[in-house]
């Protein structure tokens, strides 16, 4: 370009050479706002939360480089209450093995308190609640059947002593 005999000459091989520099490279966008990259349950509840990007992330990649995301940080269990955009981990952006990017993991919405209802039911909703409520219902069945043949024995020890 130095020795161009001309500014056309110049401008034209500029011009090809930035077009060059530019088809080696693309816009990556590995993490786009509100972007779904996890979920969590609600805690007492059978409902699922979807957790989102808080923003957008833009990398500038070589043609056929990748960039890749990795959620770190996220609850398998949400209990609440949380307001909207609360940060319940974080998502990672890595390029050419590094971490390039940290994007914020949020709540898209309000999660409200689980109410005492639905803690109630969980709780005996559980197998193990029930297989404790069942042991407690047969050993209270056969106290009782025990006191009722306790009794009866009584009564018939005092009935024999009382006709004599």
């Amino acid at each position: 370009m130095l020795g161009d005999p001309s500014d056309e000459a110049r401008d034209s091989d500029s011009l090809r050479l930035l077009r060059y520099g530019l088809s080696r490279y693309h816009r990556s966008v590995p993490v786009r706002k509100g972007a779904v990259f996890a979920d969590a349950a609600l805690k007492y509840r059978d409902d699922r939360v979807d957790l989102v990007a808080a923003r957008t992330a833009m990398r500038v990649a070589r043609r056929g480089e990748r960039v890749t995301t990795h959620v770190v940080g996220a609850p398998s269990e949400i209990e609440g209450p949380m307001a909207a955009g609360t940060r319940v981990g974080t998502i990672l952006v890595r390029q050419r093995g590094r971490v390039v990017d940290r994007v914020a993991l949020v709540t898209p919405h309000e999660i409200a308190a689980p109410t005492l209802g639905q803690r109630v039911g969980d709780y005996l909703g559980r197998s193990s609640t029930r297989a404790v409520l069942a042991i407690l219902a047969l050993c209270s069945l056969y106290l009782a059947l025990m006191r009722r043949r306790f009794t009866r024995r009584r009564n018939g020890a005092e009935g024999h002593g009382l006709a004599s």
